[in-house]
């Protein structure tokens, strides 16, 4: 039911675009979907769409299939077909591991913490979750 506190912010802030992904079991739990497109739909007068998109696919470490949500306000609706893979067989580059996800943190004991990386980036996610890092 975390999603009426998702609509909270949506009837608050009243976004011209919103995104929402959950487990993709969802999809076969009673109406569920559509109770959720039908409540975002009225809270942000939007046209909502979902799909079960591969994560993968997409550049997420993550093996597993997740249901996305996408509403539009104003009338526009949103075209899943346009989305772009951009990792997999059908695409140049490789899936991305949970190694090159977070293979550059440091291993910690119990209550220990690390502030800095010990190790450079070695992999193309590492460098891109890097990008903004500001060094000092």
């Amino acid at each position: 039911m975390l999603y009426k506190e998702f609509i909270r912010f949506v009837k608050a802030l009243k976004p011209k675009v919103v995104v929402l992904e959950n487990v993709s079991g969802m999809k076969s739990t009673g109406n569920f979907v559509k109770t959720i497109e039908k409540d975002l739909s009225l809270a942000g007068n939007m046209k909502v769409k979902s799909k079960l998109l591969f994560a993968p696919d997409y550049g997420v470490p993550q093996s597993r299939t997740r249901l996305v949500f996408v509403g539009i306000r104003d009338g526009d609706e949103f075209d899943f077909s346009e989305i772009k893979k951009t990792h997999g067989p059908e695409t140049k580059k490789p899936y991305v591991t949970v190694k090159d996800a977070i293979g550059d943190l440091p291993s910690l004991k119990p209550n220990e913490t690390a502030t800095k990386y010990k190790k450079e980036p070695f992999s193309e996610y590492q460098k891109l979750m890097r990008k903004e890092l500001k060094r000092g």
